[in-house]
């Protein structure tokens, strides 16, 4: 079952539930990415692969958890998700790993466009994103 995802302003006096009502019942969250850029931006990336779903699940909040956003158009219709992770100096660009490589967004999340290059087509269970590298 989906966890409940709870939300505190208070250090924890008091919690709003924030769980999106477009997750699917039994999606396991793979990843929790807080916004770098605007504390009231949140990506999730889940999956449903151990139920025979493969759907790819990437959400998105822009308002503390009020309302989600499903962003995976571009992302293969069977390329379940594994993680999301924000670039740390550029807004609006994130990349997903999935089960079949990488996708990247230019455009924060609406669009995907796979990110294989000359990588070789593998599960990308986790990201890093480095900075500053020289």
């Amino acid at each position: 079952m989906t966890e409940e995802f709870t939300l505190t302003s208070d250090e924890g006096k008091t919690w709003t539930e924030v769980t999106s009502p477009l997750m699917p019942k039994y999606l396991m969250i793979n990843s929790i990415e807080p916004g770098k850029f605007d504390p009231a931006v949140c990506y999730i990336a889940g999956t449903m692969y151990k139920t025979g779903d493969y759907t790819p699940y990437l959400f998105k909040t822009e308002d503390y958890g009020k309302t989600w956003i499903k962003i995976t158009k571009g992302i293969g219709e069977e390329h379940f998700t594994r993680v999301v992770r924000e670039d740390t100096e550029v807004k609006g660009l994130l990349y997903a790993g999935t089960e079949y490589g990488m996708y990247i967004s230019y455009d924060d999340g609406t669009n995907w466009t796979s990110f294989q290059k000359n990588l070789p087509l593998v599960p990308v269970t986790d990201l890093v994103v480095k900075t500053n590298i020289s």
